[in-house]
């Protein structure tokens, strides 16, 4: 393999890894978020995360809690956390891209890295560095907002 695709191969590499990484980060704060509204004894976090938790996708979290969050804040939900759970989709939907498809080795472009997907027809997409940099501070703006709802949880409780 030449030096250019050496060089653009290791680009993916390194894209994929932090995607997938940074994403593992927010998938876990999801779940605790998840995990603090219904368990309170921490002992019981870890049959919680095994027995539960574990078995779903990322996309199941997420609904989740969603549905935790609109149960709590019912008609103010749009205006209050629809940016975030639209953000959490295009994570979601990015995080997957970099798990799933396949990197493509072009000889044309260094500048940037392609992910092929072959299921149900071909889907090229295409990461410049300012793509790839835009996905990761979106990520990482998720994971912000996502603790600051877990720091915040008794405030989604129902009334007792």
């Amino acid at each position: 393999m030449n030096n250019s695709k050496t060089k653009i191969r290791n680009l993916g590499y390194k894209y994929r890894g932090e995607i997938l990484s940074t994403c593992c980060v927010l998938e876990k704060d999801i779940e605790d978020f998840i995990m603090s509204y219904f368990v309170e004894d921490y002992d019981k976090w870890y049959i919680m995360r095994e027995t539960l938790l574990d078995r779903f996708h990322f996309d199941g979290k997420i609904s989740v809690l969603e549905v935790l969050i609109k149960k709590s804040v019912q008609e103010n939900f749009k205006k209050q956390y629809g940016k975030l759970f639209s953000e959490l989709r295009f994570v979601k939907d990015e995080r997957n891209k970099f798990a799933h498809y396949v990197q493509f080795l072009s000889n044309t472009n260094n500048d940037f890295v392609t992910l092929v997907s072959f299921r149900d027809g071909i889907k090229q997409e295409d990461y410049s560095s300012e793509k790839y940099k835009s996905i990761i501070d979106r990520i990482l703006r998720c994971i912000k907002e996502v603790r600051e709802l877990g720091k915040n949880v008794h405030k989604f409780l129902p009334a007792q």
